[in-house]
């Protein structure tokens, strides 16, 4: 399966969608520099392919690009470069403030 994942920036969020459903990494900017990682999305029908993953690649990719720092309020996201060591650098010292929101679908 090809994914083309996108960046909408007046939107703040990476997303792709698939057959009409839309997986996303909603962010905010926090502060010069930081990048708050909100909340990763996945619709039920589509988890367990690594669409999370590549979205969450594409954010990290724009991360390092841009020089930016990431502060994640996203569990997701901070399982994800707890398990990857060269990520570290990454994280922003500033204190997270973890939201917790939960998706019936």
């Amino acid at each position: 399966m090809g994914y083309s994942i996108k960046h909408n920036k007046q939107f703040q969020k990476f997303y792709i969608t698939i057959g009409g459903r839309e997986a996303f990494l909603k962010y905010e900017r926090t502060g010069e520099g930081v990048i708050d990682f909100k909340m990763l999305y996945v619709p039920k029908n589509l988890r367990g392919v690594g669409i999370a993953e590549k979205v969450l690649k594409k954010a990290i990719s724009f991360i390092e690009k841009n020089d930016f720092k990431v502060k994640s309020s996203c569990s997701y996201v901070n399982q994800y470069i707890g398990t990857h060591p060269k990520l570290q650098g990454l994280v922003s010292s500033s204190p997270v403030s973890h939201t917790w929101v939960l998706h019936y679908n």
